[in-house]
């Protein structure tokens, strides 16, 4: 059976670390769990709201100092105060840790880096410098300069979880299967509720077609986070490929009902139910992905020509015009967002003209 690639769920979790040590609540869809700490604006911008601050000091002065030579004196004096203590500003590894922050935030890892390695010298000995490189360098995909870095949190506490945590994280991301996975087995037996490790433990066996073991990590995932869309797709695609189609058609239900603005889900559904000879709930969930194609402005072009050739094989089974007018509307959906498929356009020519309007909520 066909099936849409669902990789924003396959080893997601493998992209980031986390930070702390108390796990939070249920991360949001397709991203993994962090629990980073949030600078306050005054943190981000300490340095600059002291020069605020001097400025409005100064103009306070001269306005109450109409003597010249006393406004040059108070000035001079400022000046030097304000001047003192950007330095031992300078010399805080928390700015620094805020500055990171904020750069991360943005998605500006180089920065980040920067910041939270002059966090690290300033202030060798504290874990959550290295905790916040080490998130960084993962992000930034340089993956054996954020094992080193957790190596080194793990020799100031040793035993910690977030670092043997993002330890593996970084061996995954060099393709290390064997060390990871021994490193979030190791992490399990010392805290076998820390679902994080459950879920990438998951992904890596699925990723080496350990398909029976990596179903029973994604149920166990499910079991303590029943709320996680990407955890049913997942477990989904592993029954599928172990070719229990009515248990995957149900997980992908589950996983579409959580996250109905997904297209991909909807999608996934669709193409899941008509394995299981389900043609009702097929139409239903392909016009499903359409409209949320539509109204999120999400979906691409490969979904929609997948969608098209589903359309057009109801259509044969079922004999609805409508649903061949569906499958154009796919198809041309397609084209817009890649001109360049000949053979698509070529389809589009043979059956557009033959159809009749499309149903409603397709291709409108």
């Amino acid at each position: 059976m066909y099936r849409l690639a669902f990789i924003p769920a396959l080893l997601c979790i493998l992209l980031l670390g986390c930070r702390d040590e108390p796990e939070q609540p249920e991360p949001p869809p397709q991203q993994p769990p962090s629990t980073e700490r949030q600078p306050d604006d005054a943190e981000r911008t300490r340095p600059n709201r002291m020069l605020e601050a001097a400025a409005r000091q100064l103009d306070e002065g001269r306005k109450a100092l109409p003597d010249r030579r006393q406004w040059k004196t108070l000035a001079k004096v400022m000046r030097t105060a304000t001047v003192e203590a950007l330095q031992r500003t300078s010399q805080d590894p928390q700015t620094h840790l805020s500055a990171g922050d904020h750069a991360l935030s943005r998605g500006d890892t180089d920065r980040a880096i920067d910041r939270f390695r002059k966090a690290t010298s300033l202030s060798p000995d504290c874990p959550d410098a290295w905790k916040s490189l080490a998130v960084a360098l993962i992000a930034a995909e340089r993956h054996a300069q954020a094992a080193e870095v957790c190596r080194r949190i793990l020799e100031l506490r040793p035993g910690d979880r977030t670092a043997r945590f993002n330890l593996a994280v970084a061996l995954s991301r060099k393709e290390r299967f064997g060390e990871a996975e021994r490193l979030y087995r190791e992490l399990l037996l010392d805290h076998p509720d820390f679902t994080p490790a459950i879920y990438n433990l998951g992904s890596l066996l699925q990723s080496q077609r350990r398909l029976s073991e990596a179903a029973s990590h994604w149920r166990d995932v499910i079991e303590r986070k029943p709320h996680m869309p990407s955890a049913h797709t997942a477990l989904a695609e592993v029954l599928t490929d172990l070719g229990n189609y009515e248990e995957a058609m149900a997980a992908y239900a589950q996983a579409a009902i959580l996250e109905p603005d997904d297209p991909i889900g909807w999608a996934n559904l669709a193409i899941a139910a008509e394995a299981t000879g389900s043609l009702g709930r097929s139409v239903v969930a392909a016009r499903r992905a359409r409209q949320a194609a539509e109204s999120t402005d999400a979906g691409d072009a490969s979904m929609h020509a997948t969608l098209g050739d589903l359309m057009l094989r109801l259509h044969r089974e079922l004999e609805h015009p409508e649903f061949l007018a569906d499958a154009v509307a796919f198809w041309r959906a397609s084209l817009s967002q890649d001109p360049d498929q000949p053979e698509l356009r070529n389809r589009v020519d043979v059956y557009g003209g033959i159809t009749a309007e499309p149903a409603d909520g397709a291709g409108r």
